[in-house]
């Protein structure tokens, strides 16, 4: 089975480009998702959250308000670092039992990770193919911004991660979405074809 890290910048579709992988068979995980588990469900997580921005960063049930943490991170490097030192060492341990589960199954070709910080984060040796996603800036700006993100927001974040024209030379593959849903699952197939060639 191969193992496939998928990662992208802020606004170019990888959930969409995700989605089609699940589509054609592979099995997928969303670190996005794991970090909203641990935010919300996970006490020793939150509590050490907590401890380090305040007991105002949590919502009355006792999560952590993630706008309010996206808030204080993205406009602060060292907040950004300590909140990122305590999820990604969980998030990559469970993406690695995630992936040692599906080779148990022993009936997948490839199993795809959603990794939004995968080159930021240094885990690329989790991974036997890095697929990235990209989108032009102002296709990627204009999606963010149709979908509710405010201008500045929009800025805060993408500033925290790393261009993609510097995260190409980490990818095994790229798929181009700046066109159609049509053309994006186009890519999409032929990538698969190739992955399932490598087993």
């Amino acid at each position: 089975m191969i193992k496939v890290g998928l990662t992208g910048g802020y606004g170019t579709g990888k959930s969409t480009v995700t989605r089609m992988f699940s589509e054609l068979g592979a099995p997928t995980i969303s670190a996005d998702d794991i970090v909203h588990s641990l935010l919300s469900d996970d006490e020793q997580v939150i509590s050490k959250v907590a401890d380090i921005f305040g007991r105002d960063i949590l919502i009355p049930d006792g999560a952590v308000d993630r706008k309010k943490a996206a808030d204080i991170v993205f406009d602060d490097e060292a907040s950004l670092a300590s909140l990122t030192d305590i999820l990604y060492p969980i998030v990559r341990q469970k993406i690695t039992g995630w992936f040692d589960e599906r080779l148990k199954e022993e009936r997948h070709t490839a199993a795809i990770a959603d990794v939004s910080m995968l080159i930021e984060g240094g885990a690329l040796e989790l991974y036997d193919r890095i697929v990235l996603v990209t989108t032009d800036s102002e296709v990627q700006r204009a999606r963010c911004l149709a979908e509710g993100i405010s201008p500045d927001e929009f800025t805060r974040r993408v500033r925290n991660q790393t261009p993609l024209e510097e995260k190409i030379r980490f990818a095994d593959y790229v798929i181009d979405n700046n066109g159609i849903l049509e053309e994006t699952r186009k890519q999409v197939l032929e990538v698969w074809d190739k992955l399932r060639k490598l087993q």
